[in-house]
């Protein structure tokens, strides 16, 4: 699948699970309510990218700005004329970040 895609030599891979102490407050606040999947979805997107452009697999890596979510959450909104993000907006977003959570999970070799 991602045969061109090689572990980072030496990469200290730091599951997202355990950087609780790094996770944005934003983040934090974003786990309930209408746009709790929107909000995961561009966060994931992010955050993988983020892993990916910068080959880090750390946490302070894996806790990305949240400026940039922001950022994505209000392109959506008006670009789709809807207050309230559902998972239809995001669901291309969420396909993206699948597809680059696979290939961080080869990269620094262990779960995303």
């Amino acid at each position: 699948m991602h045969a061109d895609v090689q572990p980072i030599p030496g990469a200290v891979n730091e599951p997202w699970r355990s950087c609780q102490s790094l996770w944005p407050q934003e983040y934090r606040q974003t786990q309930a309510g209408p746009e709790a999947r929107a909000y995961r979805d561009i966060y994931g997107f992010v955050q993988a990218k983020e892993v990916v452009e910068a080959r880090n697999c750390s946490c302070a890596t894996k806790a990305a700005d949240w400026a940039q979510v922001e950022r994505i959450a209000s392109g959506l909104r008006q670009s789709t004329g809807t207050e309230v993000l559902k998972w239809v907006q995001t669901q291309e977003i969420s396909d993206e970040a699948d597809k680059l959570i696979a290939v961080a999970e080869v990269m620094c070799a262990g779960p995303f």
